[in-house]
């Protein structure tokens, strides 16, 4: 399934927005889709769901997961996608561990791009709720 990143114009509560941006992206890194996400309802489980005496109506699906942006946080998310080959990680025996980002190398990205403070500060956000995603069903 693919995601999509689109830019909105809402307002909001921004460090949450660029949690869950960071946990779309950490997800579809991995292939994985997000189990706490609702699960659209086609027409095999809406039948499903009349067997069981209770009407549902399917919910349309296009395959592909949007997630959208807010225009106070395009530059941050653009950037945490600028920098995802930044991530440092360790193999062992039960596979990568995720260290987080190479704060060198970030640094490079925001100083050659005359980035803010801020958007550092955003990164690290994402970075913390990248990790957490990443590590979900580790052992």
């Amino acid at each position: 399934m693919e995601r999509v990143f689109r830019q909105s114009g809402g307002r909001g509560c921004t460090a949450g927005k660029l949690t869950a941006a960071a946990r779309a992206w950490a997800l579809a890194r991995q292939g994985r889709t997000d189990a706490r996400a609702p699960v659209g309802i086609d027409a095999d489980l809406a039948r499903d769901f009349e067997d069981l005496g209770v009407r549902v109506a399917p919910t349309a699906t296009s395959g592909e997961e949007r997630f959208e942006v807010m225009a106070v946080n395009w530059q941050s998310v653009c950037t945490f996608l600028d920098v995802e080959t930044q991530w440092r990680a360790a193999a062992g025996l039960a596979g990568l561990i995720w260290l987080g980002l190479d704060y060198a190398g970030v640094d490079v990205v925001l100083r050659r791009r005359g980035l803010p403070d801020s958007v550092f500060a955003d990164l690290q956000v994402m970075e913390t709720a990248a990790l957490a995603a990443l590590s979900e069903g580790a052992p």
